[in-house]
């Protein structure tokens, strides 16, 4: 991360260098001289973007302003200028770009190179939820358990849609999924899960909190059905109606 402070240090320096006024600065930057001042006092950061056109007035390196070569600054500097970028440079200094930045440097680098998830994890907090659903679609075959770490920034159709892929191979992972996954793909999950030829009763208890009535009702009969008794379904208790605990002990 940058020192706000010695940038603020060395944009004022610069400037007097330059024989520039505050006022003459901003008339430059197009921002407000109350924009110019609290860069100098080291209280804001200009708009990341603008650094390569704030070296050019002050006639100093990018490297120069923000304090010495690194490969943070180097990466950045890149971006900035439009270089080539892999999606995993994009993401080690998303943090200090602006998003609409962030999205147009994963866009050029993802068009070069297959999208992995741990760079996919890493951009995930800045980008908007429509394009990283989109990004999130080229990953290949999907660890669900990974896809829990995504699971807040994706959109609940696109957790479906990978939750739909994953079924069959790991339920217990699925059932964290469960919060951010739509009521159509909770009830074929259970429907599923009770299928099974031995059903694991303990991924089900889990996944009952976010099922409808009607739907627990089924899994109950489904599992009766298979031969499991009263008193392996208490766990299911507190989530069933009165009705249905009735028949269950009847």
């Amino acid at each position: 991360m940058f020192d706000t402070m010695q940038v603020g240090r060395r944009i004022r320096q610069a400037r007097i260098e330059k024989n520039m006024t505050q006022m003459a600065l901003a008339d430059a930057m197009g921002v407000s001289y109350q924009a110019v001042s609290n860069w100098e006092r080291g209280n804001a950061m200009p708009d990341i973007s603008k650094l390569p056109e704030l070296c050019e007035l002050l006639g100093i390196t990018f490297e120069t302003l923000v304090g010495g070569p690194s490969r943070e600054t180097k990466t950045v500097e890149k971006v900035l200028e439009g270089e080539p970028v892999t999606v995993q440079e994009v993401a080690e200094v998303a943090s200090l770009l602006p998003p609409e930045t962030v999205r147009e440097s994963a866009e050029r680098a993802k068009a070069r190179e297959e999208v992995d998830f741990a760079s996919l994890k890493a951009l995930a907090p800045f980008l908007d939820e429509g394009y990283l659903d989109a990004m999130a679609e080229q990953l290949g075959k999907t660890d669900m358990k990974k896809v829990i770490a995504l699971a807040p920034f994706l959109s609940s159709g696109e957790l479906d849609r990978l939750a739909q892929r994953a079924r069959d191979t790991d339920y217990g992972s699925l059932i964290a999924l469960a919060p951010f996954l739509g009521q159509e793909t909770l009830d074929r999950l259970a429907e599923d899960m009770a299928e099974q030829e031995a059903p694991e009763v303990k991924q089900l208890v889990g996944l009952a909190p976010f099922l409808g009535e009607s739907t627990l009702e089924k899994l109950m009969d489904r599992l009766q059905a298979k031969g499991l008794t009263w008193k392996q379904l208490v766990p299911f208790a507190p989530f069933l109606s009165q009705e249905t605990l009735k028949t269950l002990l009847r």
